[in-house]
C-alpha cells in the first residue's frame, strides 16, 4: 500500500491524506552508502492527483519519503513525483564545527546527534568499534554521517527514522549467479586500477618498516604480469612497526583482486529471455553479498550488492548493481594524499628546507592528522608538534577535467586559527601572512604559488607589520 501523509505528520499510523492505490508506476532505488529515492507516477485525471504536493510524505514499502519534486506531464497526463527518504530530513540540520578525536562509530554518532534539535524521531547508532578522528565544519548532520562512514569504512542502513551504520559484513544469503558470455541486459567492467602486488607503507612520523616493502602473497598469480605493482601508502595512525605492519597486510588483501562491477538489467534479462542463473537477484538487497562464478576469468568471487532498483507495484527488482560500496569520492582519496605528499617534498626542495623557515614561525613539526573530502573541497586537518601538540585546519578549493582527475589545487581559507602557544591570529592573504603572537609582535610572511596554486616559497618581510 502506497500512502501520502501530510508534510506536518509525525506518526504516519493512519491512512493519511489518501492511499494512492491508482499509482502507474513506483520504483525506490537505494545504493548502498548512498542515495535513496521513490520515483512514482500518478494519472494526472485522477482526483487524488491534486492532493500530491512537496514536501508531503509517500509511505511505500514499509519506509518513509519525503517528496522533493512534482512534475506534471500534460502530454503524458501523468503527475512524476521524486521524492528522497526520511533520512535525508537530517540534511537541513546544521553543524558550525565539530571535532571528534579517537572515538569509535557510536561516539562518532552521539557527538553528531547531539548537534541535532531533537526535532524528529531520529535513532542513530553504530556498531563500528575501531576508533579514528573526524572533524566537521559547516555540513549538515546528513554529510556529517556520510563523512563517518567514509572514514570507517562502514555501511550506512536506513529504516525510516532507525539509522545503523554498521561495520561491513558479508551478508551472504547464499546467492549464486553464473556468468559466461555476453548477454543482453548485463554490463561488466573489469578494472585492474586498485590493484597492487607491493606497497611502501609510510606510518605516522615518517615511520617505516625494516624490509621497506611488503609483497602481497599472492604474487605468484597468473592474475598479474611479471613486474611489481610497488604504491607508497600512508597509514598516519600507524605509531608502531607492528600496527603499521598489519594495517599495510590488511590495504593488500583489499587490493589483492581485479575491481569487478556488474549492472544487471532484469527487465531487459526477462525479454530476452536469459533470466536463468540471474532469478535469484529478483529479491536481493542492498549490502547482501553474492556469489558470481565466472567461467571466463576462471574464479568465483563474492561481491555486493551496491544499487537496487525495485518496482514496488510488483514486488520485484528490476535493476541490480554488483560491486564495491560506495565511500565519498573514495576512489579520489588515495590520490590525495599521494598529491599532498609529493607537493610538500617538492615545496621543501624547491626552497631549500622549508623546515628551517617554519621555525621562524615558531612551528617544530607539521603533519596531515586527517584528510576529508567532499564534492568541491578538501579540508585538511594539520597536527602541529612544539613541546604538546596543536591543531589548525585549512580548506583546499579543487578542480577536475571531465574524466574527474584533479587538475589544480587551491587554498581556499584557513579556517580556524593556529592553536599555538605563540601565536595570536594568523590572517592568509592571496600573497602573504600576516601573523599576530601572543606577546603583542607581529610579523609579515609573503608567500608565491605555481600555476596549480601551490605554495613554492615563503620570505620574512623584514620590517613588516
Amino acid at each position: 500500500m502506497i500512502v501520502l501523509y501530510s508534510r506536518k505528520e509525525s506518526t504516519f499510523t493512519s491512512n493519511g491524506i489518501a492511499v494512492l492505490h491508482e499509482c502507474q508506476s513506483c520504483i525506490v532505488e537505494e545504493k548502498l552508502n548512498g542515495s535513496y529515492e521513490l520515483n512514482l507516477t500518478y494519472p494526472l485525471s485522477k482526483r487524488k492527483a491534486k492532493l500530491i504536493e512537496p514536501f508531503q510524505v509517500i509511505k511505500a514499502a514499509g519506509q518513509l519519503f519525503r517528496i522533493y519534486h512534482v512534475e506534471k506531464d500534460s502530454r503524458g497526463h501523468l503527475l512524476q513525483v521524486n521524492a528522497r527518504h526520511v533520512f535525508y530530513d537530517l540534511s537541513y540540520a546544521f553543524i558550525e564545527e565539530l571535532v571528534m578525536e579517537d572515538v569509535t562509530g557510536q561516539g562518532a554518532v552521539n557527538a553528531i546527534m547531539a548537534e541535532y534539535d531533537g526535532s524528529q524521531p531520529f535513532n542513530v547508532t553504530s556498531t563500528m568499534t575501531d576508533t579514528h578522528s573526524q572533524y566537521v565544519r559547516e555540513r549538515s548532520v546528513a554529510d556529517a554521517l556520510f563523512l563517518v562512514i567514509n572514514r570507517w569504512r562502514g555501511e550506512l542502513y536506513r529504516d525510516n527514522f532507525n539509522i545503523n551504520l554498521k561495520e561491513a559484513t558479508p551478508n551472504d544469503q547464499g546467492v549464486t549467479i553464473r556468468y559466461g558470455k555476453n548477454i543482453a541486459g548485463i554490463k561488466e567492467r573489469i578494472q585492474t586500477d586498485k590493484v597492487l602486488t607491493a606497497i611502501y607503507p609510510v606510518g605516522a612520523n615518517r615511520l617505516t618498516l625494516p624490509e621497506k616493502v611488503l609483497t602481497n602473497a599472492q604474487w605468484d598469480s597468473a592474475q598479474y604480469p611479471d613486474f611489481k605493482m610497488v604504491k607508497k601508502v600512508g597509514f598516519q595512525e600507524a605509531e608502531d612497526e607492528t600496527t603499521l605492519r598489519d594495517q599495510a597486510y590488511a590495504y593488500l588483501q583489499e587490493h589483492a583482486s581485479l575491481g569487478v562491477h556488474y549492472d544487471v538489467d532484469l527487465v531487459q534479462l526477462d525479454e530476452a529471455k536469459a533470466y536463468q542463473g540471474f532469478g535469484q537477484l529478483l529479491q536481493v538487497n542492498v549490502g547482501d553479498t553474492v556469489t558470481v562464478t565466472h567461467d571466463l576469468l576462471g574464479i568465483d568471487f563474492k561481491i555486493k550488492v551496491i544499487k537496487v532498483a525495485r518496482d514496488l507495484l510488483n514486488g520485484i527488482n528490476t535493476k541490480v548493481e554488483l560491486g564495491e560500496p560506495l565511500y565519498t569520492l573514495d576512489r579520489y582519496m588515495e590520490e590525495f594524499r599521494s598529491s599532498v605528499d609529493e607537493s610538500i617534498e617538492k615545496v621543501d626542495s624547491s626552497i631549500g628546507g622549508i623546515q628551517h623557515q617554519l621555525d621562524d614561525l615558531h612551528i617544530s613539526y607539521t603533519i596531515v592528522k586527517n584528510l576529508t573530502v567532499t564534492a568541491d573541497q578538501i579540508q585538511v586537518t594539520y597536527e602541529v608538534e612544539k613541546g604538546s601538540t596543536h591543531q589548525f585546519s585549512a580548506n583546499y578549493d579543487f578542480t577536475t577535467d571531465g574524466s574527474g582527475k584533479i587538475t589544480s589545487i587551491q587554498l581556499d581559507e584557513v579556517f580556524s586559527e593556529l592553536l599555538l602557544k605563540e601565536v595570536s591570529v594568523l590572517d592568509v592573504g592571496s600573497t602573504s601572512f600576516d601573523i599576530t603572537y601572543v606577546d603583542g609582535t607581529s610579523a609579515v610572511y609573503n608567500y608565491t604559488t605555481d600555476g596549480s596554486g601551490r605554495i613554492s616559497s615563503i620570505e620574512r618581510v623584514e620590517g613588516g607589520a
